[in-house]
């Protein structure tokens, strides 16, 4: 009788735990990557605007994730402490408004400067829903929430599509350019409904007014069982947060960073010309395009040291989460599956437009079709996942059909291959299915050997070292359409990339489930004894 009663009080909350929380999120997750990723549609007109190579394109949209990358992981900290609400609101406002900054950009520098600091803003709010997740959903509802949450991913991109197209045809109103008057109304939404954040998400199940309080004892005491598992420890207050010598250390880090690495950034093209000197007087067949990039890198290389220092210090379950082996496994397919599907998301309108005489409304309409077959995989993925309670062989079947899928589109539309722009699209359909069904399964697994402050560093260093692959994979599917004069090339090296992250699961992406009993690890191991 009290396990029926358990049950029904069960459904009773997940029912709306997700009805309230899946809906926001998704919506909050569909303007981030809009605002994100609307610079692929902008680039139809906008490169010949500002008179930008491909290359220069590549690597001025790609600054994003520089930022993105050096701040992920003292964000997703400070929301750990001071609680999600406000530092989610905090996140949704500032994006908003420097991605409609990017109307008003005038050169690459300039370009790549807001593209920056949009990364700075940004920095946490994936990795810190993925926790705040963690504070509402019972262990086996991760691949599944998760799904949900990130389907809003390809909605971005199906929806953003056409969308994007059609205001840049509105060229010419209020005196803009159509690229201009996409990044403003676009970013206009995430600005209001990060205000709406401070209404809608509560921090805790136990501060919930939407649940009875059956239903707030029942998950609480769930929940807490299940971080029993991990010994998560309790959480503090606010008060306490922000009293902590911890977060004052973190807060003064978030600031020496920001000034010096805006600071270098901003002032690149002074120090330029003799550091580049410098660099091909060491190496004297250095490309220029590759030392303005190590320009850029370097000192972010020094911030990393910084950080990962710092974080020593400040906080040893941090630090321990940062050099866990397992942690760092993730991060390289993470990173791999990253910059193949970046390096595919920020070319694919220039892709299709490269397939005939198409107008960019038909680009944007045709740009939809690999992402409604990335949401449909991603929601399938992960309910397979969950069902099947099993994580890394799901996530090695997206990552093997990733990267048949970006064979098969550089394929086609090789001079050698030249099968044609349906077949190349077939092919970055299939990679699009890899790229999204593998993220239900792979951000569940954090949770099985993480635990608190170390989760909250763990979800966001793989996710800040994956996203680097966002500076990567534009860069060089850009330099090799400028070198070879067609995409394949820049296909081709996002397929082993892609190659790469499932070899990574494949042979060592073992994390045994710690739910399971003794008897069953022991059975799982003589299993693979006999095999």
């Amino acid at each position: 009788m009290d396990t029926t009663i358990d049950s029904a009080i069960e459904k009773s909350a997940m029912r709306k735990v997700y009805m309230r929380l899946l809906p926001f999120a998704l919506l909050s997750y569909i303007l981030a990557y809009i605002d994100r990723i609307n610079v692929s549609f902008a680039g139809l007109t906008m490169r010949g605007d500002l008179k930008l190579s491909a290359t220069e394109f590549g690597f001025a949209l790609g600054t994003f994730f520089l930022g993105y990358f050096i701040f992920e992981v003292p964000s997703n900290v400070v929301m750990e402490k001071v609680g999600a609400r406000i530092w989610i609101a905090r996140i949704m406002v500032t994006w908003g408004i420097f991605a409609a900054l990017m109307a008003f950009v005038t050169d690459v520098t300039s370009f790549a400067v807001v593209r920056f600091l949009l990364g700075v803003a940004e920095a946490g709010f994936f990795p810190g829903m993925l926790l705040y997740f963690t504070y509402w959903f019972p262990r086996k509802h991760h691949a599944r929430i998760v799904s949900g949450f990130l389907v809003g991913l390809p909605i971005a991109v199906a929806c953003g599509a056409p969308i994007s197209t059609w205001l840049l045809s509105l060229d010419g109103m209020f005196g803009l350019k159509g690229w201009q008057i996409m990044y403003i109304a676009e970013a206009v939404p995430t600005i209001l409904i990060g205000i709406l954040t401070l209404v809608v998400l509560t921090d805790r199940p136990e501060q919930a007014k939407f649940l009875n309080p059956e239903e707030k004892a029942w998950l609480t005491a769930r929940l807490n069982a299940e971080r029993r598992v991990t010994g998560e420890p309790e959480t503090h207050n606010m008060w306490h947060a922000l009293r902590d010598p911890k977060v004052l250390m973190l807060t003064a880090m978030y600031l020496a960073i920001t000034l010096v690495s805006l600071v270098l950034l901003y002032y690149q093209t002074a120090y330029s010309p003799p550091v580049t000197g410098f660099l091909k007087s060491i190496f004297p067949g250095i490309h220029k395009d590759v030392a303005t990039m190590l320009i850029v890198l370097i000192p972010y290389i020094f911030g990393l040291f910084g950080m990962l220092v710092w974080s020593r210090v400040a906080d040893h379950d941090l630090w321990n989460a940062m050099i866990n082996g397992k942690v760092l496994l993730m991060a390289i397919n993470y990173f791999g599956i990253v910059t193949a599907s970046l390096g595919m998301l920020y070319f694919i309108p220039q892709i299709i437009k490269s397939f005939g005489t198409l107008t960019n409304m038909q680009v944007g309409w045709l740009t939809m079709i690999p992402y409604i077959c990335g949401g449909i995989a991603m929601v399938a993925w992960g309910r397979i996942s969950d069902k099947m309670n099993e994580r890394r062989w799901n996530l090695l079947g997206a990552c093997v059909l990733s990267t048949a899928g970006l064979v098969l589109a550089g394929y086609a539309i090789s001079p050698a291959g030249n099968l044609g722009g349906t077949w190349a699209l077939v092919g970055m359909s299939m990679a699009a299915m890899g790229f999204y069904g593998s993220k239900g399964p792979f951000f569940a697994m954090p949770p099985m050997f993480l635990r608190g402050t170390a989760l909250a560093g763990g979800f966001a260093w793989i996710n800040s070292i994956g996203n680097l692959g966002g500076t990567v994979g534009p860069y060089y599917v850009g330099y090799m359409k400028d070198l070879t004069g067609d995409f394949s090339g820049g296909l081709y090296g996002l397929a082993l990339l892609a190659l790469i992250a499932a070899v990574v699961c494949a042979l060592f992406l073992h994390i045994p489930d710690p739910e399971k009993t003794q008897e069953e690890v022991n059975e799982d191991a003589a299993q693979r004894q006999r095999a």
